[in-house]
């Protein structure tokens, strides 16, 4: 599987789909409410790339209103998993700062960390997935993040 990459900032992908799995999407569900949803296992945590145009951004500025960690299969050999966001050149914004020290096992997991219903900031984000404690050797997730885009809070 290949991805090129057009100067508009769209892929052509060839042949079966198994690479970029991470990387995210984003559905829009308003104008200025965005939802930010990233399907993921254990090899392909969601990380940062400022060169990546596959990779979405969370603009300067923007509002986190939600976060939802799906584990639909085990995360084997970690003990936890955390869900934050970074500047686009991989500088920490704040780690767990939307899913902190999420358990491995199957289930849904609300997002309550500190930038849950916070700015992500002066610069532009991405959203990354981390083992809290420990390396994952299998297991796949789901990620669903809301943000309202700068300009729609007051």
């Amino acid at each position: 599987m290949s991805r090129e990459q057009s100067s508009l900032g769209s892929s052509i992908h060839y042949g079966p789909r198994t690479a970029d799995n991470g990387v995210g999407a984003v559905l829009g569900t308003s104008t200025l409410e965005k939802i930010f949803v990233y399907d993921f296992d254990f090899s392909t945590f969601p990380t940062t790339d400022a060169n990546d145009a596959v990779i979405p951004v969370i603009p300067a500025g923007a509002q986190i209103v939600s976060a939802t960690l799906e584990v639909k299969e085990v995360f084997t050999a970690g003990t936890a998993i955390d869900v934050g966001v970074s500047q686009t050149n991989g500088t920490v914004i704040d780690a767990n700062g939307l899913v902190a020290a999420a358990s491995i096992n199957p289930g849904f997991y609300v997002g309550a960390g500190a930038l849950i219903g916070a700015s992500v900031g002066a610069n532009d984000a991405q959203v990354t997935v981390t083992d809290g404690v420990g390396t994952a050797t299998a297991g796949k997730g789901s990620l669903h993040v809301k943000v309202l885009l700068p300009g729609s809070v007051t």
